[in-house]
Protein backbone atom coordinates (compact mmCIF):
# COMPACT_ATOMS: atom_id res chain seq x y z
CA UNK A 1 0.00 0.00 0.00
CA UNK A 2 2.81 2.38 0.65
CA UNK A 3 3.81 1.94 -2.86
CA UNK A 4 0.26 3.00 -4.47
CA UNK A 5 0.41 5.73 -1.66
CA UNK A 6 3.62 7.30 -2.73
CA UNK A 7 2.61 7.11 -6.83
CA UNK A 8 -0.78 8.59 -6.48
CA UNK A 9 1.15 11.35 -4.76
CA UNK A 10 4.25 11.69 -7.11
CA UNK A 11 1.07 11.17 -9.69
CA UNK A 12 -0.78 13.95 -8.33
CA UNK A 13 2.89 16.32 -7.32
CA UNK A 14 3.97 16.02 -11.04
CA UNK A 15 -0.18 17.18 -12.11
CA UNK A 16 0.12 20.61 -10.00
CA UNK A 17 3.96 21.08 -11.25
CA UNK A 18 2.72 20.41 -14.75
CA UNK A 19 0.18 23.18 -14.22
CA UNK A 20 2.49 25.69 -12.35
CA UNK A 21 4.69 25.78 -15.20
CA UNK A 22 2.28 26.44 -17.56
CA UNK A 23 0.99 29.53 -15.64
CA UNK A 24 4.46 30.51 -15.68
CA UNK A 25 5.01 29.89 -19.11
CA UNK A 26 1.94 32.50 -20.21
CA UNK A 27 2.97 34.84 -17.99
CA UNK A 28 6.10 35.19 -19.48
CA UNK A 29 4.70 34.32 -23.17
CA UNK A 30 2.65 37.62 -22.05
CA UNK A 31 5.20 39.77 -20.76
CA UNK A 32 7.71 39.15 -23.72
CA UNK A 33 4.53 39.90 -26.12
CA UNK A 34 4.22 43.12 -24.40
CA UNK A 35 7.99 44.11 -24.03
CA UNK A 36 8.19 42.93 -28.16
CA UNK A 37 5.29 45.69 -29.11
CA UNK A 38 6.74 48.23 -26.65
CA UNK A 39 10.41 47.56 -28.61
CA UNK A 40 8.62 47.76 -32.05
CA UNK A 41 6.99 50.83 -30.83
CA UNK A 42 10.21 52.40 -29.96
CA UNK A 43 11.57 51.26 -33.08
CA UNK A 44 8.77 52.69 -35.19
CA UNK A 45 9.09 56.19 -34.07
CA UNK A 46 12.47 56.57 -33.99
CA UNK A 47 13.02 55.35 -37.38
CA UNK A 48 10.07 58.23 -38.33
CA UNK A 49 11.73 60.39 -35.79
CA UNK A 50 15.11 59.93 -37.35
CA UNK A 51 13.86 60.65 -41.32
CA UNK A 52 12.12 63.56 -40.59
CA UNK A 53 14.81 64.87 -38.63
CA UNK A 54 16.70 65.02 -41.89
CA UNK A 55 14.65 67.62 -43.33
CA UNK A 56 15.46 69.94 -40.24
CA UNK A 57 19.13 68.43 -40.13
CA UNK A 58 20.39 68.61 -43.65
CA UNK A 59 20.14 72.04 -45.09
CA UNK A 60 19.82 70.49 -48.74
CA UNK A 61 16.84 68.45 -47.77
CA UNK A 62 15.50 71.21 -46.16
CA UNK A 63 15.39 73.68 -49.07
CA UNK A 64 13.99 70.73 -51.05
CA UNK A 65 11.20 70.46 -48.75
CA UNK A 66 10.55 73.75 -48.32
CA UNK A 67 10.06 74.24 -52.42
CA UNK A 68 7.15 70.93 -52.25
CA UNK A 69 5.33 72.45 -49.79
CA UNK A 70 5.52 75.83 -51.07
CA UNK A 71 4.91 75.01 -54.67
CA UNK A 72 8.19 76.15 -56.07
CA UNK A 73 10.48 74.72 -58.73
CA UNK A 74 13.08 72.80 -57.99
CA UNK A 75 16.16 72.27 -59.66
CA UNK A 76 17.98 68.54 -60.63
CA UNK A 77 19.43 68.43 -57.00
CA UNK A 78 16.08 69.22 -55.09
CA UNK A 79 14.52 66.76 -56.81
CA UNK A 80 16.87 64.06 -55.93
CA UNK A 81 16.79 65.22 -52.09
CA UNK A 82 13.49 65.19 -52.49
CA UNK A 83 12.68 61.38 -53.92
CA UNK A 84 14.80 60.31 -51.58
CA UNK A 85 13.28 62.00 -48.73
CA UNK A 86 9.98 60.74 -50.63
CA UNK A 87 11.52 57.34 -50.91
CA UNK A 88 12.26 56.97 -46.93
CA UNK A 89 9.31 58.57 -45.58
CA UNK A 90 7.49 55.72 -47.44
CA UNK A 91 9.60 52.53 -46.84
CA UNK A 92 8.61 53.85 -42.75
CA UNK A 93 5.16 54.15 -42.97
CA UNK A 94 5.28 50.86 -45.17
CA UNK A 95 6.96 49.36 -42.09
CA UNK A 96 4.48 50.94 -39.91
CA UNK A 97 1.70 49.06 -41.96
CA UNK A 98 3.19 45.77 -42.02
CA UNK A 99 3.54 45.93 -37.76
CA UNK A 100 -0.41 47.13 -37.79
CA UNK A 101 -1.14 44.08 -39.96
CA UNK A 102 0.99 41.62 -37.98
CA UNK A 103 -0.79 42.74 -34.65
CA UNK A 104 2.15 44.32 -33.36
CA UNK A 105 1.74 47.85 -33.66
CA UNK A 106 -2.00 49.22 -33.12
CA UNK A 107 -3.65 51.02 -35.65
CA UNK A 108 -3.84 54.58 -33.07
CA UNK A 109 -0.11 54.19 -32.64
CA UNK A 110 0.14 54.34 -36.26
CA UNK A 111 -1.80 56.79 -36.67
CA UNK A 112 -0.58 59.64 -34.36
CA UNK A 113 2.84 59.05 -36.22
CA UNK A 114 1.50 59.69 -39.62
CA UNK A 115 0.58 63.62 -40.28
CA UNK A 116 4.27 64.38 -41.46
CA UNK A 117 4.32 62.09 -43.90
CA UNK A 118 0.75 62.97 -45.24
CA UNK A 119 1.42 66.59 -45.51
CA UNK A 120 4.52 65.76 -47.64
CA UNK A 121 3.04 63.27 -49.37
CA UNK A 122 0.09 65.20 -50.35
CA UNK A 123 1.99 68.17 -51.95
CA UNK A 124 2.18 67.91 -55.98
CA UNK A 125 5.90 67.45 -55.83
CA UNK A 126 5.59 64.16 -52.77
CA UNK A 127 2.72 62.64 -54.94
CA UNK A 128 5.11 62.79 -58.14
CA UNK A 129 8.03 61.12 -56.53
CA UNK A 130 5.64 58.24 -54.76
CA UNK A 131 3.86 57.74 -57.77
CA UNK A 132 7.86 57.29 -59.86
CA UNK A 133 8.73 54.88 -57.38
CA UNK A 134 5.95 53.16 -57.48
CA UNK A 135 5.32 52.71 -61.01
CA UNK A 136 8.94 53.31 -62.41
CA UNK A 137 10.79 51.46 -59.68
CA UNK A 138 8.49 49.00 -58.61
CA UNK A 139 8.87 49.85 -54.79
CA UNK A 140 6.43 49.22 -51.72
CA UNK A 141 3.66 46.82 -50.48
CA UNK A 142 0.18 47.57 -51.06
CA UNK A 143 -0.48 48.60 -47.88
CA UNK A 144 0.93 51.39 -48.62
CA UNK A 145 -0.45 51.80 -52.14
CA UNK A 146 -3.98 51.15 -50.39
CA UNK A 147 -3.18 53.65 -47.52
CA UNK A 148 -2.26 56.55 -50.00
CA UNK A 149 -4.77 55.90 -52.91
CA UNK A 150 -7.26 56.49 -49.94
CA UNK A 151 -5.40 59.89 -48.77
CA UNK A 152 -5.16 60.91 -52.76
CA UNK A 153 -8.92 60.08 -53.21
CA UNK A 154 -10.04 61.95 -50.07
CA UNK A 155 -7.81 64.97 -51.18
CA UNK A 156 -9.60 64.47 -54.69
CA UNK A 157 -12.56 65.19 -53.42
CA UNK A 158 -12.06 67.88 -51.04
CA UNK A 159 -10.33 69.53 -54.31
CA UNK A 160 -13.03 68.53 -56.25
CA UNK A 161 -15.67 70.05 -53.23
CA UNK A 162 -13.73 73.27 -53.25
CA UNK A 163 -13.73 73.40 -56.95
CA UNK A 164 -17.21 73.31 -57.34
CA UNK A 165 -17.56 75.59 -54.65
CA UNK A 166 -15.75 78.15 -56.05
CA UNK A 167 -17.64 77.87 -59.52
CA UNK A 168 -20.90 77.95 -58.16
CA UNK A 169 -20.18 81.57 -56.38
CA UNK A 170 -18.94 82.56 -60.12
CA UNK A 171 -22.07 81.92 -61.69
CA UNK A 172 -23.06 85.18 -62.77
CA UNK A 173 -26.97 86.05 -62.57
CA UNK A 174 -27.79 83.35 -60.17
CA UNK A 175 -25.03 84.83 -57.83
CA UNK A 176 -26.78 88.09 -58.57
CA UNK A 177 -29.98 86.88 -57.36
CA UNK A 178 -28.59 84.60 -54.33
CA UNK A 179 -26.94 88.34 -53.16
CA UNK A 180 -30.09 90.33 -53.97
CA UNK A 181 -32.13 87.60 -51.63
CA UNK A 182 -29.58 87.69 -49.07
CA UNK A 183 -29.46 91.97 -49.33
CA UNK A 184 -33.55 91.40 -48.69
CA UNK A 185 -33.38 89.18 -45.67
CA UNK A 186 -30.67 91.36 -43.94
CA UNK A 187 -32.92 94.57 -44.33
Amino acid sequence: MNLDYLANLAEITSGIIVVVTLIFLVIQIRSNTKALRATAIENFYNGYLEVTADANRVPELATASQKAFTGQAMDRTDNHHLCVYVQRTCSIIERGLIMVTKGILDQESFDLATPPAEMLLVTPAGRYWYYFLKNERGQFRPELHQWLENIYAEQDQQTALKESATSNRDDGPEADTNAETNTEINS
